[in-house]
């Protein structure tokens, strides 16, 4: 199998993982693969352009991220495990 092929075999199983995950949470089976999609696509932008941000003002946007990409907004205990598992103290 190419490269090229492996790449796209292994994009196929992230979208389809991610996906799962939004149906799971209820949502019908095209919005959750046009959520995925949508979810998948913005985060392999972020490393094709290597983008780099500061963690002081990329951290405080991730709740943004959540309700941007699911319709919902996250809890603060998820966010509170989320800034916890990277160390990220938010601002008082």
């Amino acid at each position: 199998m190419s490269v090229t092929a492996e790449i796209h075999a292994a994009d196929v199983q992230r979208v389809e993982a991610i996906c799962r995950m939004f149906r799971r949470f209820g949502y019908p089976d095209r919005e959750a693969d046009t959520r995925a999609r949508t979810v998948y696509l913005s985060q392999i932008g972020y490393i094709s352009m290597q983008t780099i941000e500061d963690p002081a003002m990329r951290m405080p946007r991730i709740g943004d991220d959540v309700e941007i990409f699911t319709g919902k907004p996250p809890e603060l205990r998820e966010l509170d495990r989320f800034f916890a598992r990277h160390r990220f103290v938010p601002p008082a």
